[in-house]
């Protein structure tokens, strides 16, 4: 990654705007394809753990949107 920075050197706030901003793109149409629902974005995102993305942050990141379904949170709208 930039400056050849990996796993717990990526600075905490980029790891997790990371995926927040993969999820959005998933869960949002695109011209080339139609959104994916939550839980095959969650399914994308847990496969991309330990690979991609921090494995803590994307269960923490689910655990958040779990808790309240059918809620966006405004941290998710200005990504």
């Amino acid at each position: 990654y930039p400056e050849r920075l990996k796993g717990e050197e990526i600075p905490v706030l980029a790891r997790i705007v990371g995926i927040i901003d993969s999820y959005r793109a998933m869960v949002s149409d695109r011209p080339y394809r139609q959104a994916l629902t939550q839980a095959e974005a969650i399914a994308e995102l847990r496969k991309g753990a330990g690979t991609q993305f921090d494995p803590e942050m994307v269960e923490l990141f689910i655990e958040a949107i779990d808790a309240s379904p059918g809620q966006e949170d405004p941290l998710l709208r200005a990504v």
